[in-house]
């Protein structure tokens, strides 16, 4: 299984919608660049598992990346962050493998704007879910 994340947002003037949407762009391009050989994790099925374990996404943002992957159940973890840095986005994505706990890829992209963010978020998954595909799921233990 692979878990997308809530992108975090540091001084660019998106909305919660926004971030969202930018978001559900990485699930479905994790869908796309994996194919049916991963579980994409749905934002409801995040929320849902982390409420069995009586936290929510808020309580987790901070935390590491792979402590929340192995709450959830997944193999691999995106997590993004976008921020305006030098007159122009950033969109920072990584990729960890949960256990045991690396980081497999990481990807900054610059975009000079907004309309261009749904794209570079596009181009730093697959790029960064790449790594992944190559290796293929693991075989169930």
């Amino acid at each position: 299984m692979v878990a997308v994340l809530d992108f975090s947002v540091a001084g660019a003037e998106l909305t919660s919608v926004e971030v969202g949407l930018l978001t559900d762009v990485s699930r479905a391009t994790a869908r796309e660049t994996l194919g049916g050989g991963f579980t994409i994790i749905t934002q409801e099925s995040i929320q849902d598992l982390l409420k069995s374990h009586g936290k929510t996404l808020e309580q987790c943002q901070g935390e590491c990346e792979t402590e929340t992957g192995k709450l959830l159940g997944a193999e691999y973890v995106v997590s993004g962050k976008i921020l305006k840095a030098f007159g122009a986005y950033k969109v920072n994505l990584k990729v960890h493998r949960t256990s045991p706990p690396e980081l497999l890829d990481a990807a900054v992209l610059t975009v000079h704007t907004l309309p261009e963010l749904e794209d570079g978020v596009r181009r730093a998954t697959a790029k960064i879910l790449a790594t992944i595909g190559e290796m293929g799921p693991s075989a169930p233990a």
